[in-house]
């Protein structure tokens, strides 16, 4: 995908940001969601992507449906805080990619 958008828009090094498919928290067991996210990550790694992509961990943005405006297992409970962090993360990788501050640290596992 990146590199099909690159050659679209005849820009080879375009910043990409990547959202991790955090949903479950750090708790998900799900292992096709556990590979997912590994393979999301797997891609910021690639020699060719390592200093113009960054990979944003959402696990710790997940907030559970107890805690959330609709207790639904998909669409991160319909939680705005959610959403709102996960947005936040991205946009400060991409500052940072841009040349601006260094973006906080993921949030890691407890």
């Amino acid at each position: 995908f990146i590199r099909d958008v690159r050659k679209a828009l005849e820009s080879p090094s375009l910043p990409f940001v990547i959202a991790g498919s955090g949903f479950g928290g750090w708790g998900q067991t799900v292992d096709r969601r556990l590979m997912i996210m590994k393979a999301q990550h797997a891609v910021t790694t690639y020699d060719e992507f390592r200093n113009n992509t960054r990979y944003v961990e959402t696990r710790g943005f997940f907030r559970d449906g107890s805690v959330s405006p609709r207790p639904i297992r998909y669409h991160w409970c319909c939680n705005a805080e959610t959403y709102w962090l996960i947005g936040e993360g991205m946009g400060r990788a991409m500052v940072e990619l841009l040349g601006g501050p260094k973006a906080p640290p993921n949030p890691e596992a407890p």
